[in-house]
């Protein structure tokens, strides 16, 4: 993967219910981590998310510079320096709607953007722009990015690392997986996102009892050299019970409950809720499983 020109946007979680837990620490940690690791070709800017306000470093991203690196620092050691790590018993979630929607429609144009979030799981979305109920986890999907948590004695350098060399790389997009059945059938699965250097993703389909599949699978995709085609031989593995039809029809029903199921995507993202119980509950009987919509 090469190296592009690229924005990167943090927005960091600085509200109440993060500064007076210790995990605040690992936040900082992170951020100067980030800040230090920071490419020269890029562009980048800071906003912290207070309980009821947000502020920016800059009203736009700026190139990398001594200058405003050390306006960086200034601005990480002013919310910082007021922090406690007194225990909070009712801390509310912090709202970042409004500091996500700025970041968004203030990136710039000319170039990638990827916006760094850093938080504790005390966040949410009371303008519904995702709208479900694991903000996070939906938020990336939206987004199409992905996830690493932190544990308060994990050492960081690796993951961030990882993450910010994933961020200036151009990623695989587009990616298709296509294969024939024996009757001459089609098969297409499009709703894959953004392949980074490192991540792992699996996918599963379910075929009908009478179908079987030709022994050729041909992923096409797009990257920074142009379309990528690919071809793997699939290997037919017969085993016993249903544990793997279980595991793909859980994460189907994952995809129907957060939006983001093959019928959204061939849909434009609708999918009516009659719907969403009707194939939730289809798939809950075939392979006994419970979900909040069958109880």
């Amino acid at each position: 993967m090469t190296s592009v020109r690229s924005e990167l946007v943090f927005l960091v979680n600085t509200s109440s219910s993060v500064r007076r837990d210790a995990t605040f620490c690992k936040t900082i940690q992170s951020l100067k981590f980030l800040l230090y690791s920071l490419p020269q070709d890029c562009y980048f800017n800071i906003i912290s998310v207070e309980d009821n306000h947000y502020n920016k470093l800059s009203e736009t991203s700026n190139p990398k510079s001594k200058r405003l690196f050390s306006k960086a620092l200034g601005f990480i050691n002013d919310f910082e320096l007021e922090s406690n790590y007194e225990e909070c018993e009712a801390c509310e979630a912090v709202d970042i709607y409004e500091p996500l929607k700025w970041a968004i429609e203030n990136s710039l144009s000319d170039m990638p953007s990827t916006l760094f979030l850093l938080t504790d799981n005390k966040v949410e979305n009371r303008d519904d722009s995702v709208g479900c109920e694991n903000f996070i986890e939906n938020l990336t999907n939206v987004g199409r990015g992905y996830t690493q948590f932190l544990a308060t004695n994990e050492r960081i350098e690796k993951k961030l690392r990882s993450m910010l060399r994933n961020a200036v790389t151009h990623p695989i997009t587009d990616c298709r997986l296509i294969w024939t059945t024996t009757n001459g059938e089609q098969d297409v699965i499009e709703e894959i996102p953004a392949l980074y250097n490192g991540n792992r993703f699996t996918f599963y389909c379910i075929e009908e009892n009478e179908a079987s599949v030709n022994d050729k699978l041909l992923i096409t995709a797009n990257s920074l050299d142009g379309i990528i085609e690919l071809k793997f031989a699939i290997e037919n593995i017969v085993l016993e019970g249903n544990k793997i039809h279980a595991l793909a029809a859980k994460k189907l029903i994952e995809s129907f409950q957060d939006g983001n199921s093959y019928i959204h995507y061939q849909n434009n993202g609708y999918m009516s809720e009659d719907q969403i119980k009707e194939e939730i509950g289809s798939l809950s009987n075939l392979y006994n499983l419970a979900t909040s919509r069958t109880r």
